[in-house]
């Protein structure tokens, strides 16, 4: 054994034990990890082969096909699926592990144009931003699925009531009234849905600036919002509905619920235009932080008694962030 493998042994050896307990983990990562890709490709393969025309005849695929080829659809995407889980579970770990360790070096490191706590100062305004945006793209739906939803029960009363008109059915009269109870309770509960939008929009002015004409350096244009409020509350669509609702009021009510329709849409393609600016904004920055986590990591390897081989883990794993990491922050978000 030469000197320099000996003095690297010794090295490891005397790693802290948080160190220890990161390279036990990458260590375990590797097979669980392999097994999984392996499985992902092996599934994929055979669904394509099953989807090949010239692999297949066209009765097997007829009649065992569409069966045999969703189990392996499904299998395939479960292993994908549970290879990020791996992949992210270590990049995570590897954070978790050295992101103390740096920050505890951070003035040493800045010394040597490193600087840890700039890039993940950048790293959070992006991350706080990009997750906000994310948030008013929940809004912004859950605003979209009442007025759809309004839309729906208006056309479905309507129907109804041009049929009442050409029977003479008691238990169609009732169908009807039902009907159309159900398209009022649907317009109440848009224009209850609008209001809370308002409120949260009014919550995050950041977000949706109050002067529409000056949308502010990173926020939405808010004049689709203030048309879908006047149409809600200035133009009859509330009022209409505490009247007994015919056939006309309820295309009226159509129509308008339309055009909140239009302005939402709107409302949510600038939503989504900003969504994807920080988007990027996020990448860039996650992407500088984990290049300052490498190159601290490296500046502080001999200290922390790390070999070539913990350092290729270390630059592997911080590439990029994986999809797994960001599938997870969706999720979160989603349940918030």
């Amino acid at each position: 054994m030469s000197l320099k493998t000996t003095i690297a042994a010794r090295a490891r050896k005397q790693s802290p034990a948080a160190i220890h307990e990161w390279r036990g983990h990458i260590q375990r990562s590797h097979p669980a990890y392999s097994y999984y890709i392996g499985e992902f490709y092996r599934e994929r393969a055979i669904a394509l082969d099953i989807r090949n025309p010239a692999k297949t005849s066209w009765l097997a695929r007829k009649f065992y096909g569409a069966t045999t080829l969703g189990g392996h659809v499904r299998a395939f995407k479960q292993a994908k699926s549970k290879a990020d889980d791996v992949l992210s579970a270590a990049y995570q770990k590897t954070i978790e592990t050295f992101d103390p360790i740096l920050e505890s070096e951070a003035a040493l490191l800045t010394k040597s144009g490193i600087d840890i706590t700039a890039a993940k100062q950048a790293f959070t305004h992006a991350d706080a931003k990009h997750m906000k945006y994310g948030e008013a793209i929940g809004q912004v739906q859950i605003l979209r699925s009442a007025i759809e939803n309004a839309l729906s029960e208006c056309s479905d009363a309507t129907s109804m009531e041009w049929f009442d008109m050409a029977s003479n059915n008691a238990g169609i009269n009732l169908l009807s009234y039902l009907e159309t109870e159900e398209a009022k309770e649907a317009i109440e509960a848009v224009t209850k849905a609008i209001g809370s939008f308002k409120e949260y929009a009014d919550a995050n002015p950041d977000l949706f600036p109050k002067n529409a004409k000056e949308p502010g350096e990173h926020g939405i244009d808010t004049g689709n919002l203030y048309v879908l409020t006047d149409l809600a509350f200035d133009g009859g669509l509330l009022g209409a509905i505490f009247s007994y609702m015919n056939i006309g009021q309820l295309e009226e009510a159509s129509e308008k619920l339309g055009m909140v329709l239009k302005a939402v849409n709107d409302l949510g393609r600038s939503v989504h235009d900003h969504h994807s600016e920080t988007a990027d904004k996020y990448k860039a920055a996650t992407d500088t932080l984990n290049q300052k986590r490498v190159q601290g990591i490296r500046q502080l390897s001999t200290r922390l008694g790390l070999d070539k081989g913990d350092m290729e883990a270390v630059s592997t794993l911080l590439r990029q962030e994986p999809v797994g990491v960001r599938r997870a922050r969706q999720n979160a978000l989603a349940n918030t």
